[in-house]
Formats: C-alpha cells, structure tokens, sequence
C-alpha cells in the first residue's frame, strides 16, 4: 500500500520546502522555458503542478504522471474541474508502453528518492522529453542525511556505501510518518547517468532552505 493522499496532500500545503523553496524556481523555469507540454513525474496529489500552473501565464498542458493508484484517485478528484491538468497512471520503472506525447518540460521534484538514479532511469527520463526539452530534478542535499546517519550510527559507514553510490536511507516519511526507504544518490551520479544519455547540464542551483540547509536543483536540455 502506498502513501496516504490525504495526509501527502495536507504535508504539500504545509511545507516550506515546496511552498517557498522549490516552488518558486519551478515557476521561474516555466516562465522562462514557455513549455506547452509540461509531465510531473511521480506527482503524487498534483499539489506542484497546481500551484504552478495557477501562475503560469501562458497556455500549457500538464500530465501528472504517477503510479500509485491512491494518488492516482485523489488527483483525478481534485483536478477534475481544472483546464490543462490530466492525471496520467505511469510508472517510470516498469512502462508499459512508449510515452506517445513529448514533453517540452518534465520535472521531478524528490520522486527520483524513490527509485534512484541508474543510467535506465536516466533513459526513461529523457525519453519523456522532445529534444531541446528540459528535464528539472530537484533533491535534498543528501549529504546531510549521510552526516546524520554517521552520527547516528557511530560510525562512517554511511559515508563509505554512499561514496560508492549504495547508500539507503530509512527513515519515516515527513508527511505521513509512515518509514520509508530512499536512494541517496550522489549528485555527480545524476548529473553523468544524464549526460551519457545525450543532456546537457545547463544550471545547477542550491536553493537555500535556511538552517544552512539547501535543496539542489539540475536542469538538464536533450540534445540529441
């Protein structure tokens, strides 16, 4: 059973990551990108994609593709009166068929925690995409889990499995409390599986969150 849509709901509304941190640079993007055809990948209720598209000026379809069908439920509800929003059931590990309608902007903001950052992953992504579209990743700076786990724990073999890229967190989820595995991917991980796929980097951001915390955020073009 997945998450509780409710309570991911309610945490999306009350939290000052997304609200104030990753909201307003993806807004920033599409204003600056203009896309027509927008995907939230792992979109969970739409919450991002809502407050979004109430701000975006010009005309745009946005897909919410996820694959929870609690999720699924409950943003197919929420959104039904709304223009340009279209709940999709995707899942971007196992897609049982091609994406037919390629995306000028696809963005994830912390569904890549779910599944990690393999160059197939990368494929899949960038697959959603027109070339010259624009993939957006945003993450925690998952060093900051690694320096909690290794005080945690005593030790430095938090460090050591994500110095080679193996490193999974468990811990209970901010929003429903339920405990939850997560990949902590290095960056430099993202960024390479991304390029081999033939991206190009085009900015990397580390959006201050306070508590000399940041939130990163990749912005990557298909070139090819």
């Amino acid at each position: 059973m997945g998450r509780d849509p409710k309570l991911w709901e309610l945490g999306c509304r009350d939290d000052p990551v997304r609200n104030q941190v990753v909201l307003p640079d993806l807004i920033e993007c599409v204003h600056r990108l203009s896309p027509k055809l927008i995907g939230d990948i792992g979109s969970g209720t739409g919450y991002l994609s809502r407050m979004a598209a109430a701000h975006h000026r010009d005309p745009a379809q946005w897909f919410l593709l996820e694959r929870d069908p609690r999720m699924l439920q409950f943003a197919s509800e929420i959104c039904a009166a709304a223009d340009g929003l279209e709940v999709v059931e995707y899942d971007l590990m196992n897609p049982i068929r091609e994406w037919d309608q390629p995306l000028d902007l696809a963005f994830s903001c912390f569904s890549s925690l779910d599944f990690g950052m393999t160059r197939a992953v990368a494929r899949r992504l960038v697959d959603l995409l027109k070339v010259q579209g624009s993939l957006l990743i945003y993450i925690p700076d998952l060093l900051e889990e690694v320096e909690q786990s290794c005080k945690l724990e005593g030790n430095l073999n938090a460090l050591e499995f994500y110095r080679r890229g193996e490193f999974q967190v468990q811990k209970p989820d901010h929003f429903t409390k339920r405990v939850e595995p997560f990949f902590a991917d290095r960056i430099e991980k993202y960024i390479s599986n991304l390029l081999a796929t033939g991206c190009h980097l085009q900015a990397l951001r580390f959006l201050d969150r306070g508590s000399d915390k940041r939130i990163i955020a990749m912005e990557f073009s298909r070139v090819t």
